[in-house]
């Protein structure tokens, strides 16, 4: 594990930093300078974020009719980089790419579930803890959290 946390590191690690405060203002919050923020901690691991190939899909006959990014699938391979992700929140390398895409994309299918369910469309929405649970280690919320959701 690599325990550096500083600015530096976390630049040279991921330089997409630069292009959001909030990945480079220190927390400015009385009573949270100790908590932190996602992406701003530790790099988990040396392979976070590493490119190791390609993910093929070979069954041509069941592209018939795909349509994805406004191209159509038919009776074309479909190839998809493969990336190394720790998952963790905290990692600078791979939140915003392997950490966040995961998550909103659970987000979405449980957005999408219920709207089939005939809950109604969402437009935005905003989800956070009771404060008694605060404190608690990330694993510890994400258990409750699952608890809530389901």
């Amino acid at each position: 594990m690599i325990e550096d946390k500083s600015f530096a590191r976390r630049l040279a690690v991921n330089h997409a930093i630069l292009k959001n405060k909030y990945w480079i203002l220190p927390v400015d919050n009385v009573g949270h300078e100790n908590y932190v923020p996602v992406g701003r901690g530790a790099q988990t691991s040396e392979v976070c974020g590493r490119w190791v190939g390609f993910d093929v899909c070979t069954n041509i006959a069941g592209h018939e009719g795909v349509v994805i990014d406004g191209v159509d699938c038919t009776g074309k391979h479909i190839l998809r980089h493969r990336h190394l992700w720790c998952h963790s929140s905290q990692c600078p390398k791979c939140f915003n790419r392997g950490w966040a895409v995961r998550l909103g994309m659970n987000c979405a299918a449980k957005v999408s579930t219920a709207e089939k369910r005939g809950l109604g469309s969402a437009d935005h929405f905003s989800v956070n803890l009771p404060e008694k649970y605060w404190g608690l280690p990330e694993n510890v919320q994400r258990e409750i959290e699952e608890s809530f959701v389901g």
